[in-house]
């Protein structure tokens, strides 16, 4: 994969005018396919990814938007994988002696900051932050995780003693005060780098997946927190927070992009037949939810 500057470097224009060229377009990024492969251009930032089988390449201000950068190495890793069976899963994830349990939420659910919270458990290692790959091998599921650290809200941060300092003195001082609703809806990425606030061996890549955890609460709930089973096989529809689309990088061994849609509750519940399965409803409360993963052993 090649990496550089613009500089010198012509790119196919994406242009929503342009009617000869199966495009996409919106609010983040924007793609035009070519018979090389497909220019995809982040609105935002500048950046223009090229996704190909042989040559993907980044170009733009590279070090100024690292996190771009690893996003589109990681689909490469992405890719990979899912072209060898495994599927792709919207969720954070932890292991424990090489047993995995997933956390899987639409955004916003809290799936990071219940996974940070499990990491407080001495023998507990990071996976992933927001993807995982899956795929059922002689009887039980392996999983990967993505290496990659967490990126998180303040509201992630502002509550934990270990570490609410990535926040920078003013913003400690102006999220502290914050209504909880109105701290739950900003959106602000902070870096948490696992090493540096967690020590040194507390990262894994890779397991069995044990248990799926679905976040089913809510802030304004008066029930209070409760985790029970789920029998996906008879509510495969549970599953929808943790399904994903693979997304626009996504390209098969014979360089065709596919449709952009994730595959059905049902198969996902076909691939986690071994797989324990459980729902936190009623309010939001992150230690009582941890109390109630360590009654039931998983913590």
């Amino acid at each position: 994969m090649a990496v550089g500057s613009a500089s010198g470097y012509q790119r196919p224009r994406v242009d929503s005018g342009n009617t000869g060229q199966n495009q996409r377009s919106g609010l983040k990024e924007a793609y035009v396919d070519t018979p090389q492969g497909r220019w995809i251009h982040k609105v935002r930032t500048g950046m223009a990814l090229f996704q190909s089988l042989t040559a993907p390449a980044a170009i733009g201000e590279l070090n100024k938007h690292s996190s771009q950068v690893i996003n589109f190495i990681n689909n490469q890793f992405l890719n990979h994988h899912q072209r060898d069976g495994y599927l792709l899963g919207h969720a954070s994830a932890f292991d424990i002696d090489g047993n995995v349990t997933a956390i899987a939420a639409s955004s916003g659910g809290g799936k990071s900051t219940l996974m940070l919270k499990a990491l407080e458990t001495a023998t507990a290692r990071f996976l992933s932050n927001d993807r995982i790959l899956f795929k059922p091998e002689n009887g039980w599921v392996s999983v990967l995780g993505v290496a990659k650290h967490p990126r998180v809200n303040p509201g992630t941060l502002i509550h934990s003693e270990r570490l609410i300092d990535i926040l920078p003195t003013e913003e400690r001082d102006r999220f502290t005060d914050m209504p909880k609703s109105q701290l739950w809806d900003i959106e602000q990425k902070y870096d948490v780098l696992i090493p540096n606030a967690y020590g040194e061996g507390k990262t894994a890549l890779s397991g069995t997946l044990k248990h799926l955890i679905l976040l089913d609460w809510a802030l304004d709930a008066t029930a209070p927190t409760a985790l029970s089973s789920v029998d996906i096989t008879q509510t495969p529809e549970a599953l929808e927070g943790l399904r994903k689309s693979p997304g626009p990088f996504f390209q098969h061994v014979d360089g065709h992009f596919p449709t952009e849609q994730a595959q059905s509750a049902k198969i996902y519940a076909e691939h986690l037949a071994s797989v324990e399965v459980l729902r936190l409803t009623g309010t939001i409360d992150f230690e009582r939810a941890i109390a109630l993963l360590q009654a039931k052993g998983i913590l």
